[in-house]
């Protein structure tokens, strides 16, 4: 059976572990990758999306692969971008069935699977559930009785149980990055992206593991992580393959487990030395010994939320119960052992002040770090931040689920829900605050020049994202997709890593 799935903007790691699993039972799969030039997460210009949309091409691309089924990994982000795809398809191949998954599905199926386009809706983990429904429909049997899966039966949804978590990763095949490559030839090139776990030990409001508790409760059994020797077969695996530069390992807390990283770093200086990574880390915890053994692993560059300062913000709204001083001793021993330090965070929480950004700027000013990356606070369906904030009547109460499903959000870096112009001026500001020496900061707080600053909203994160030594490497990957498609685009060059792809002629 032949699998297509659709998917914009950058690579999938979900994708890619699907379709590894796919292929490994015996099946086909492919990806109609849209670029979604000017349209991504990242970038939002919707005048220049449109002079470079590759939609008509990945239309025309569906239409002749002739898929079995289409699947989507639908974040929230994407849900109307998908709908739309999915109407299209579905009038270019009504009997072609199309399934909806995702952290977005996990949330509201209920609404989800109202969609017309949409046949079959899967909630939670998706390796056993995609080859289930694969297997049935393959083989004529019947789908509506698959764990995980919402789909319509004479007109009635249906609806069955979210089946336990695979225990053991190490049975799962290695991330099909084929799957992309063929597509965009350049990402995997510079960075390699994989994860050594699955699930968080945290339950921060504001997170999509907050949605995906609720469906795994049991938290002991939701934190999983692969062995070590597994995740270096991996790593070794991939480098003889793609002899990438950079690996990101995208695991929530990368850091979690002291005596994994350190057996991790061992193998890694013995296998693979010269290869850098950068990885997530939490300031709760992170202790001399941790560090140590990131910097002996190759880390370079370590991302670590902070969210906001303010302590009262951090517990009240965030779940977050980490301290100030346990965040300037995760710098300090960062910046001991050698690692860059990329801080998140977060803008638009109610109650944060404008004197809070003040104290954030001159809390950076007396602990430095290499880089300050903000997002804007998004409601997104079902999370808890959003009940919170209504109890307390910060926010509106929606009832309706369908609005709340469908209610319009913009990614979180191009302003979410909660974008203020005056507040963006300190986002604007911690974009490339941390260039600066010292006493040039020092100066610009003292008399607020940043206020001065345009509130544009995308360029602080590609600024801060293209020049911080924390991610240089990163943005590589990202941005190399723009003169990459761009050039096809205006030229209609067809190259030998996607000529089965697009036939370049609209």
């Amino acid at each position: 059976m032949k699998i297509l799935f659709l998917y914009p903007g950058f690579a999938s790691p979900a994708i890619e572990c699907l379709s590894a699993f796919l292929k490994h039972n015996g099946h086909e799969t492919d990806v109609a990758y849209d670029p979604a030039l000017f349209d991504d997460t990242m970038l939002g210009m919707k005048r220049f999306g449109n002079i470079f949309s590759y939609r008509n091409r990945v239309l025309k691309f569906i239409e002749k692969s002739q898929p079995d089924l289409i699947a989507f990994s639908v974040v929230t982000d994407l849900f109307d971008w998908s709908v739309s795809y999915a109407k299209d398809i579905k009038k270019l191949k009504p009997d072609v069935p199309i399934l909806f998954g995702g952290v977005h599905v996990s949330s509201v199926p209920e609404e989800v699977i109202k969609q017309d386009c949409v046949d079959f809706a899967a909630v939670g983990e998706g390796e056993l559930t995609i080859l289930e429904l694969c297997n049935t429909l393959q083989n004529g049997g019947d789908p509506s009785k698959i764990q995980n899966i919402w789909c319509k039966v004479d007109g009635k949804v249906v609806s069955n149980p979210v089946r336990p978590l695979i225990p053991n990763l190490d049975d799962l095949p290695f991330p099909d990055k084929d799957l992309f490559v063929r597509r965009a030839n350049y990402t995997a090139k510079y960075l390699y992206w994989t994860t050594t776990s699955r699930g968080c030990r945290n339950n921060c409001t504001f997170c999509s593991n907050n949605v995906l508790l609720n469906l795994y409760p049991e938290r002991r059994k939701y934190l999983r992580r692969r062995s070590v020797d597994n995740v270096m077969e991996e790593l070794i695996w991939a480098k003889k393959k793609y002899d990438y530069e950079c690996i990101f390992f995208t695991d929530e807390i990368f850091s979690y487990n002291a005596k994994w990283l350190a057996e991790l770093a061992e193998k890694m200086k013995k296998n693979l030395k010269g290869v850098r990574h950068f990885c997530q880390a939490h300031p709760s915890g992170f202790t001399e010994d941790i560090a140590r053994a990131l910097r002996d692993s190759g880390c370079y560059s370590l991302e670590v939320g902070i969210e906001t300062i303010n302590p009262r913000i951090r517990q009240e709204f965030l779940n977050r119960r980490d301290s100030n001083e346990s965040i300037i001793k995760c710098i300090e021993l960062c910046h001991k052992y050698g690692i860059a330090v990329s801080v998140e965070h977060i803008f638009g929480i109610p109650t944060e002040t404008e004197d809070d950004f003040l104290k954030t700027a001159y809390f950076y000013n007396e602990h430095p770090v290499e880089r300050i990356q903000c997002y804007w606070l998004t409601f997104y369906p079902k999370l808890q931040i959003r009940t919170i904030l209504e109890d307390k009547g910060l926010i509106p109460k929606i009832t309706d689920p369908e609005k709340l499903s469908h209610e319009y959000c913009k990614p979180m870096i191009l302003g979410g829900s909660s974008f203020n112009r005056r507040i963006n001026k300190y986002l604007f500001l911690f974009a490339f605050y941390m260039y600066f020496p010292k006493w040039l900061r020092t100066f610009i707080l003292k008399y607020k020049l940043f206020l001065l600053l345009p509130s544009w909203v995308s360029f602080p994160h590609a600024f801060s994202k293209a020049f911080s030594k924390a991610h240089g490497i990163h943005v590589l990957q990202h941005y190399h997709k723009y003169p990459h498609f761009i050039f096809k685009k205006l030229f209609g060059i067809k190259t030998s890593e996607d000529a089965s792809a697009f036939s370049f002629k609209d």
